[in-house]
């Protein structure tokens, strides 16, 4: 959906003279990052909205983006398969901040830390194509390769 969406923006630049068509790649891959951004942010900002913690959502959003960018994760195979486990991720997130922010029910608080915790050490960090673990990453976390 965003990777179509991508390319048909790069083609209509190229066909208005915009940019030449050696450079369309590059802006395909642009068009792909700005609009995955944007598609994250807006699933935050509805979770948040939904589970009544609007500004929460937005904070946390920027938050992980930036671990995300630094610290790497799991690459799922398809691009659908990004889609369901992001959105999982940042649902499962913000209920936990909005039961942790209201101090009340906390089982379910430590029931979904619980659920992050076990994802996380089940899917990262993976030795893929798209991110390479270095020797010592591998001796130290016992990781699987692809």
């Amino acid at each position: 959906m965003i990777g179509k969406l991508s390319v048909l923006l790069a083609k209509k630049l190229v066909k208005n003279g915009n940019i030449q068509e050696n450079e369309q790649e590059m802006y395909v891959y642009g068009f792909f990052m700005f609009l995955s951004h944007m598609f994250y942010l807006f699933v935050a900002c509805i979770f948040g909205i939904v589970f009544n913690c609007f500004i929460e959502s937005v904070i946390f959003y920027v938050l992980f983006q930036s671990i995300r960018r630094y610290a790497g994760g799991y690459h799922a195979d398809t691009q659908n398969r990004c889609y369901v486990i992001s959105t999982a991720i940042i649902a499962v997130a913000l209920l936990a901040i909005r039961y942790m922010s209201d101090g009340s029910d906390n089982e379910i608080f430590i029931l979904l830390q619980s659920l992050n915790f076990i994802l996380l050490y089940f899917l990262v960090p993976v030795d893929n194509k798209n991110h390479r673990l270095e020797y010592w990453e591998k001796e130290k976390y016992g990781k699987k390769q692809e």
